[in-house]
């Protein structure tokens, strides 16, 4: 992919466990500022390098007001619709490329910023404000929202803009600064017979904060005679709000709402001393709180306040708010004064409690130099540097697909069949077609992630299984979706606390083997576990042509059969037999009588270390030998002493004579070493294996070299072929056309359909798959080497499965260790895929519409579970048709009588229509060609 087409992704972080914003906009002393970091990657899906010339980041305003939104049902003209933009301080220049240069192809880049706001208010240009707050009112008649244009510059004709939006508030108008706590005191008279006087305390509310206001009217002693005749009815005290659009324009609009109201009813006579009193009423707030008590997440533009508005001034529009007392008054004028106040987006209590972070913000913002500040260092990465990609957390650790892991794909229908041949993790268990069937890998995936865990399910299940005698049935996980952050209830901070302490219980939880181990045909202590004894030497000189079914053997054992599944590989054998270990190892049969141990299953090494980690076997490591623990009558040397207990008590040998259990640590260091060890399996094999048992799979080893079956391609199973002499010479004169060495790549003539166009532009050959049902010939030429070789067949879980008895394998897997292998070559990819036989798909995978599901599955698909420190992830690689999907073929019509696009002939009756032209012509029925000539 070209680095200079490639779009980057852009985001903008902030610093750890903090907001953007540092220190308080409105307060000078506070610095306040947007700090965060420029991430810039390749784009979504891509890990290509991208171009990169210059990286700009500035802070942008955006104003818009539209006063006639409240008013769409109103036939006047109202105030149009305007929006502004203004650039609020400076903008800052991130990076640019080294002069000589006109981009820097880049995988990764972090670029740290600071930016001012301005919170000065001297200056008549606008970048040098205080700007107001982020708002915005109902109906959305007037709104202010801040966002972070981030300007990318790719290459010489190639620049992006990414715009990231971020809430600001204003601090400069908290209720508890002493510059809004001194009294306010105003008078004003109508008739010059009363004078209204009103007083204030404060001046700066927040919502809910009690408003009180002390009135007195007082008579003229000039006209006092006047004045004793006058009556007050009522006094009204109103809050109002005016909102100014275009305050700044030639035509300004205000609009005024009342908020809140009191009244508060007199009727009495005026004094001549006057009359005092105090009217208050409370400033309302709205609920941010639903009818459940939570509250919902706003927009990411506009932070939440408890009010509607506030007092704030911007350029297309102002808000204030005014106190009106109004008297109301027989044989006198009413009087009304308004008084200016200003309201506070934040209550008494919450101010208060800011207070002490905007004075350590000041301390904080004392040690910043605005002119120079100090940024952490830029990180850049080149595409030319070493294992440059890992910066993006990417190697060979790649996302999981439900066809490449195992674990995702779900196992087939559950058989009618009663016979259990196995226990499987509930992880396994089948299940019949369901709804998700039709997700993609990507859905499956997304589901899977976002899956948390729940250990309180996990604890409750524990606690049932061990409270009762019997036990119950394992219980999976309960996986459910995270809360995306804390919202302060009670009940999301007991059910976190109650998920910490399942969470220690179920890790604190002592894990013991059950009472007694195994013996003949069981485990003593009700069949769950079972004991082996360690013989690496045993089956040491096993011929190897044995593996395959080679010659019988000569001499001593010669009417042994010749078993199959890597005998010379087995080295543990068991006592007897429990549920988990009946789907495992293998029993060397057709063995003489007289031989030790005859019948008892030996295990691969990976199949022990399973069965000794989920606590099902009990390994020992023999000080006698294998005649004296295991005798050729069946029976066991544990077993007899047993039986022999009640007639020679003190004559009864020690279980310890016969040898010693060994812990987990030493299982782990006798059963596993390198590759070709024999007797050991890898340990990245083993997570696999592991991995997969308990995800409920049957899993065996793939047999080594595995011999060609016959082909059965068509090219064997043709019947033989007759042909007769018009057949021969029709094929003489209808020849496939051989390219010419110059001229056009299609010859020009007239062409009824596009197979014919497609045909002669079909110059190089393309790969079809073979058709073949077994692994392809290929192999004896291209051979697989480790660690990219098939290491383990798969199969789903199912009842019928037998280790003895199964289906062809589901799965064919390879297991690569990310720390010693590389990505696989084509050769390494194309050897693995031959040495799989084909993977047909659905029945319904047929016809054009599902022609991307199958080039997906492939015509032979191998899975390669890379190991990387112990994570496992699973890969899926396939063998596409491409060759075999024609999509040209599908655009020829296939009518009867009809013109093609491009030009046929016209079907009228008969199909004896005039010649079709341009678009073709109609066809049936005798009617006219859709071109030149009309129907017969």
């Amino acid at each position: 992919m070209n680095a200079a087409n490639t779009a980057a992704t852009v985001r903008i972080s902030g610093p750890p466990n903090s907001s953007f914003l540092a220190g308080y906009p409105g307060i000078s002393a506070t610095l306040p500022r947007i700090v965060g970091k420029v991430e810039i990657r390749p784009g979504a899906g891509f890990s290509a390098p991208v171009n990169v010339s210059m990286v700009r980041i500035c802070l942008q305003r955006r104003e818009t007001i539209h006063p006639a939104a409240e008013n769409v049902a109103k036939r006047h003209l109202g105030t149009p619709r305007r929006e502004t933009v203004d650039l609020v301080g400076k903008e800052v220049l991130l990076f640019r490329c080294t002069s000589g240069k006109e981009a820097e192809t880049v995988i990764a880049m972090d670029l740290p910023f600071q930016i001012f706001i301005p919170f000065g208010r001297g200056g008549e240009e606008t970048n040098r404000r205080i700007p107001p707050a982020s708002l915005q009112l109902p109906s959305r008649i007037a709104e202010t929202y801040y966002e972070l244009v981030v300007t990318v510059q790719q290459g010489p004709s190639m620049q992006n803009r990414y715009t990231f939006p971020i809430p600001l508030q204003r601090y400069d108008t908290l209720s508890t600064f002493g510059m809004y706590n001194r009294p306010e005191t105003r008078a004003a008279t109508a008739d010059h017979v009363v004078t209204l006087g009103i007083s204030l305390p404060k001046w700066s509310y927040g919502p809910l904060d009690p408003i009180t206001v002390y009135v007195k009217l007082s008579p003229n002693p000039d006209y006092l005679n006047k004045a004793k005749r006058v009556t007050i009815q009522k006094l009204t005290l109103t809050i109002e709000e005016e909102i100014t659009f275009n305050p700044e324009g030639d035509e300004p609009t205000k609009k005024i709402n009342k908020i809140a109201k009191h009244t508060q009813a007199v009727g009495t006579k005026m004094p001549e001393t006057g009359y005092i009193t105090n009217l208050g009423l409370v400033l309302p707030a709205r609920d941010l709180r639903d009818s459940d008590g939570i509250i919902k997440r706003g927009k990411p533009a506009f932070p939440m306040y408890e009010v509607t508005s506030f007092s704030t001034t911007s350029t297309l529009y102002k808000i204030e708010f005014f106190l009106s007392i109004k008297a109301h008054m027989t044989s006198a004028r009413d009087i009304t004064l308004r008084q200016p106040i200003v309201v506070c987006p934040m209550d008494q209590q919450a101010c208060k409690e800011e207070m002490d972070s905007i004075e350590q913000a000041a301390k904080d913002a004392s040690h910043v130099d605005p002119n120079n500040p100090i940024l952490s260092d830029r990180t850049i990465i080149l595409a030319t540097e070493r294992e440059a990609i890992r910066h993006l957390g990417l190697s060979l650790n790649m996302s999981l697909d439900d066809d490449d892991n195992p674990s995702l794909a779900e196992g087939p229908s559950t058989p009618t069949s009663t016979t259990t041949t196995t226990t499987l993790p509930p992880d396994a268990t089948t299940t019949a077609p369901t709804a998700t069937d039709d997700l993609t890998a990507e859905d499956l995936i997304e589901d899977e992630g976002a899956a948390a865990q729940d250990f309180r399910a996990f604890a409750a299940s524990l606690q049932q299984q061990y409270r009762k005698t019997a036990g119950v049935s394992a219980q999976t996980i309960r996986r459910g979706e995270k809360d995306f952050e804390s919202h302060g209830t009670r009940a999301q901070a007991d059910a976190l606390e109650q998920s910490r302490n399942a969470m220690r219980d179920v890790l604190s939880y002592t894990r013991v083997h059950p009472a007694g181990s195994g013996g003949g045909g069981g485990a003593k202590g009700g069949g769950n576990m079972v004991r082996a004894w360690y013989f690496p030497a045993w089956w040491e000189g096993y011929d190897r042509e044995e593996e395959e079914g080679g010659a019988e053997r000569e001499g001593e054992g010669a009417k042994e059969k010749k078993p199959f599944g890597f005998v010379r590989e087995r080295v543990v054998v068991l006592e007897g037999s429990t549920v988990a270990s009946q789907a495992l190892g293998r029993a060397v049969t057709g063995q003489a009588k007289d031989r030790p141990a005859r019948g008892r299953d030996w295990l691969l090494p990976e199949e022990a270390l399973y069965l000794i980690e989920r606590g099902s076997l009990d390994l020992w490591y023999p000080l006698k030998e294998l005649g004296e623990i295991l005798p050729p009558d069946g029976t066991t040397a544990a077993g007899k002493e047993e039986g022999a207990e009640g007639e020679a008590e003190d004559d009864e040998m020690d279980e310890y004579d016969l040898g010693y259990p060994l812990s987990l640590q030493a299982a782990y260091a006798l059963l596993v070493g390198n590759d070709g060890e024999r007797g050991k399996i890898s340990l990245q094999k083993f997570q696999v294996y592991s991995n997969l048992k308990r995800c409920g799979y049957n899993v065996l080893r793939a047999p080594p070299n595995p011999k060609q079956q016959p082909s059965t391609s068509l090219a064997t199973t043709r019947p033989p072929i007759t042909t007769t002499l018009w057949q021969w010479f029709a094929s003489i004169l209808t020849t496939s056309p051989t390219p010419q060495p110059y001229g056009p790549l299609v010859q020009p003539g007239l062409y009824r359909s596009y197979t014919s166009i497609y045909r002669q532009m079909a110059l190089l050959p393309r790969h079809k798959p073979s058709s073949s049902s077994s692994p392809s010939t290929a192999t004896t030429t291209t051979t697989t080497r480790d660690p990219f070789a098939i290491h383990f067949h798969i199969w789903k879980s199912s009842q019928k499965w037998t280790k003895l008895r199964h289906p062809p394998p589901d799965f064919h897997l390879a297991i690569v260790d990310a720390q010693q292998s590389s990505v696989p070559t084509l050769s390494d990819i194309t050897a693995l895929l031959d040495a799989t036989p084909p993977a047909p798909g659905k029945p319904e995978w047929t016809g054009p519409g599902r022609l991307y599901a199958r080039l997906k599955h492939g015509h032979r698909n191998v899975l390669v579970a890379v190991v990387d420190h112990g994570v496992i992830n699973y890969m899926r690689f396939a063998e596409g048709g491409f060759g075999g999907e024609e999509l040209f073929a599908r655009f020829d019509f296939r009518g009867n009588g009809g013109g093609g696009r491009g030009g046929k002939k016209g079907g009228g009756r008969n199909h004896q229509g005039g010649r079709g032209g341009g678009r073709g012509g109609r066809g049936g029925g005798g009617r006219r060609g859709r071109g030149r000539g009309r129907g017969r």
